[in-house]
C-alpha cells in the first residue's frame, strides 16, 4: 500500500499542489507567522487528492490517473488512509 500511495502522490503532485499553497498564501497575507502552516497545507493536499480519488470512481473518468488503473478496493482503501493522515 505504501508504494500505491507514494504512486497516487506523485501523480497528484504534478498538479503544483495549488491549494496547499493557496492556504500558505493566505496565512501570510494574514500576517501569520507559523511554520506549522505547511503541515496543514499538506493535509489540505490529502484531502483534496482523497476526494480526486474518490470522485474519479464514482464518476468512472479520468481513466488514466493511477487510482483508476488499480482495483476499485485497493484505490478506496488508500483514498481512505489519505483522509485519515489528514486529520
Amino acid at each position: 500500500m505504501k508504494n500505491t500511495a507514494h504512486k497516487y502522490a506523485s501523480e497528484h503532485e504534478k498538479t503544483n499542489l495549488p491549494f496547499g499553497m493557496l492556504c500558505v498564501n493566505h496565512h501570510y497575507l494574514l500576517g501569520g507567522k507559523s511554520a506549522s502552516v505547511f503541515h496543514v497545507a499538506a493535509c489540505v493536499e490529502l484531502i483534496i487528492l482523497a476526494f480526486n480519488i474518490l470522485d474519479d470512481w464514482q464518476d468512472q473518468d479520468h481513466h488514466r490517473s493511477p487510482w483508476m488503473q488499480d482495483h476499485a478496493g485497493q484505490s478506496l482503501t488508500v483514498e481512505t488512509a489519505f483522509l485519515l493522515l489528514a486529520m
